[in-house]
């Protein structure tokens, strides 16, 4: 996954949604709207592989700020899953030990920023590219919800945040869908 873009790229698609505010409290709540859509879709992945030398823990990595959000799967190079408890264990999230039996393994995990979020964080290319108006639509909800602003629509609050949460959804399944490909062509079996 490429990570360059900024979310400043969304400005237009929020003030389309909901206008008004000063351009730093828009870029806020997009931030604030990609970490959750992050978190909730696990879209924003990275793989690492691993040569085992012998049983050791392994640290994962993220990239700069980011933090490990969650493992999807653990395979060995062959693309042959892993089994939690018998052939790893996982500690404080984002270190593994692996059993003294496997020598590789490929380990594929999500990653959400860390708060605070700086300006220049590298944004995923592709969240931008494919769900821009998921990302613009939650930060609209967070905007209208506000009190005692021009702009403040419980009405439109709740419909952008059920645009936002079909966006995430949307990402989720296409997440699921690219893992479950991958185990499914890794795994043909014959069949006597």
């Amino acid at each position: 996954m490429i990570f360059h873009d900024t979310l400043d790229i969304l400005l237009p698609l929020l003030r389309e949604k909901c206008s008004g505010m000063l351009e730093q409290m828009a870029i806020d709540h997009l931030k604030k709207s990609y970490r959750k859509f992050c978190i909730k879709s696990g879209y924003v992945q990275r793989k690492q592989t691993f040569n085992l030398v012998k049983s050791e823990t392994l640290t994962l990595m993220a990239d700069t700020g980011y933090y490990v959000h969650e493992i999807h799967a653990v395979d060995n190079t062959k693309g042959s899953e892993l089994e939690e408890c018998i052939d790893y264990h996982v500690m404080n999230g984002h270190e593994i030990s692996f059993a003294s039996y496997i020598r590789e393994a490929v380990v594929t995990y999500s990653i959400v920023p860390i708060l605070p979020m700086s300006d220049d964080l590298v944004i995923a290319n592709e969240v931008i590219n494919r769900w821009p108006e998921s990302i613009a639509a939650g930060a609209a909800a967070t905007l209208r919800m506000m009190p005692e602003q021009q702009w403040t629509s419980g009405a439109l609050s709740e419909f952008y945040e059920h645009e936002f949460i079909k966006g995430y959804r949307k990402a989720f399944r296409a997440r699921i869908t690219s893992m479950d490909n991958r185990q499914f062509q890794s795994s043909k079996r014959v069949f006597f």
